[in-house]
């Protein structure tokens, strides 16, 4: 059944909204009709069954009749901090991080980020990405929808993920494999704070500042990856340790 967002939430047997592109989608490309049945989301894990009511040129009003019981989100909490990357890398990160199940984005500049875009231009990449997660999200089946945060320093990012259960920096210079680092850790974690630098590394300054606040400096074996790879490596690896990947195999 398909998907949408919706804007004015409302409980089962209320009237509801569905705006915006996914109003004209509905309408002018699917051509559903009211009495037909779709599901609407909000992010927070709130999936409902609904029937459309009335269809208008930039609104679809729909009522939920009953709710749907999903259990597709991660039981771990994951934040992935990204060093900004080159393109439309980023973008392609968003879409796939939203697919692994991560809880939470952030994006943050380092020492050797090379796309350092003006400062009034970064709300809008961020929206950007927000709406990419949204898509994704309606597409991977998931309820949560994978927060991300608003794009910082190094430095900042550092302190927000020293909180957390498990905190992990990645470095193609490192030699401690993730076995020896999590090892000695306790089976169960439930929040993990990965961070991954940019095409050209993390300088061995910001290493032993990150280890200074707690992390662990951790390698993803002896093949050097793409800034991307290793992220989508170390988003699956941690869903396998520490979600629901594991029971798979």
């Amino acid at each position: 059944m398909r998907r949408f967002f919706w804007q004015d939430r409302a409980g089962i047997g209320q009237t509801g909204i569905i705006g915006g592109t996914d109003a004209r989608h509905i309408r002018t490309v699917l051509r559903m009709k009211p009495g037909d049945f779709l599901v609407v989301l909000d992010g927070a894990g709130n999936d409902f069954e609904a029937q459309i009511k009335t269809i208008s040129t930039d609104e679809v009003r729909v009522v939920p009749v009953k709710r749907i019981r999903h259990s597709t989100d991660s039981p771990v909490n994951i934040t992935i901090a990204q060093a900004m990357l080159k393109g439309k890398k980023m973008d392609m990160l968003a879409r796939q991080i939203t697919e692994l199940g991560i809880t939470r984005w952030i994006p943050f500049f380092s020492e050797r980020s090379i796309p350092v875009p003006a400062k009034e231009k970064l709300p809008a990449r961020r929206e950007r990405w927000r709406s990419i997660v949204m898509e994704s999200l309606k597409q991977c089946q998931r309820s949560r929808m994978t927060a991300v945060g608003e794009i910082v320093s190094l430095d900042q990012v550092l302190e927000i993920g020293s909180v957390d259960d498990v905190n992990l920096i990645f470095w193609e210079e490192e030699t401690r494999t993730l076995h020896e680092v999590l090892d000695p850790l306790p089976d169960k974690c439930e929040k993990i704070f990965a961070v991954l630098g940019p095409e050209g590394g993390f300088s061995e300054a910001e290493i032993k500042n990150a280890e200074s606040l707690g992390y662990k400096s951790v390698s993803l074996g002896p093949r050097v990856l793409k800034a991307e790879t290793a992220t989508i490596s170390v988003c699956t690896l941690m869903q396998y340790l520490f979600g629901d990947m594991g029971g798979m195999f």
